[in-house]
């Protein structure tokens, strides 16, 4: 049936086994051959992709739409982390909000951290109190940054070994390249 397809999508495709990758790449690849309805969407942190993309057996990816996120502005953060705090009971305070907020530079994974971890450090004392406030949100984002700093940046360091010029991966599109360098002036000037 011509109006029936099969969409494949793949997140953190970074944690993928190669092996496995390479499979369903070359089942895509198979079937666009053969025109079929198919599409295969996948994601994840940019350092990871751009070593599957540089895979020598998995060069069929190269040909894809690359889509990269842009940072979200910051006011569509904002009004996101404040909108998401109020409707589970809770307030947050305006100095708060600003912290967390210019804590995510707009970069949505960021954003959730920062959004799940203000949240919880003002979970801990709403029976007492149902605003966060700058101190729970100075926790929460200490408490986001070293999860993003285990997830993205070792991940990073990890497969890619930046050198200590902190150069970001050869194929990393510039805007990528500055946040990357950013989030690592951020976390200390560690990469």
């Amino acid at each position: 049936d011509k109006n029936k397809g099969l969409l494949i999508t793949l997140d953190e495709a970074q944690n993928v086994n190669r092996e496995q990758m390479r499979r369903i790449a070359s089942c895509v690849q198979l079937l666009i051959r053969k025109r079929q309805n198919i599409a295969f969407a996948f994601a994840g942190i940019t350092t990871g992709v751009l070593d599957l993309l540089n895979d020598d057996s998995l060069t069929f990816l190269r040909r894809a739409k690359s889509e990269e996120l842009r940072s979200i502005p910051l006011d569509e953060v904002s009004g996101a982390l404040r909108a998401t705090i109020e409707r589970s009971g809770l307030e947050i305070e305006d100095a708060a909000l600003d912290y967390a907020t210019k804590a995510t530079a707009g970069y949505a994974y960021l954003t959730q951290l920062v959004g799940y971890h203000v949240w919880r450090a003002g979970r801990q004392h709403a029976e007492s109190s149902p605003r966060i406030t700058l101190q729970d949100a100075e926790q929460g984002v200490r408490q986001a940054r070293q999860d993003f700093d285990n997830a993205v940046l070792e991940t990073a360091r990890h497969r890619k070994r930046i050198s200590s010029s902190m150069q970001p991966p050869a194929r990393m599109s510039e805007q990528s390249g500055r946040r990357y360098l950013s989030l690592c002036l951020q976390n200390g000037g560690t990469c």
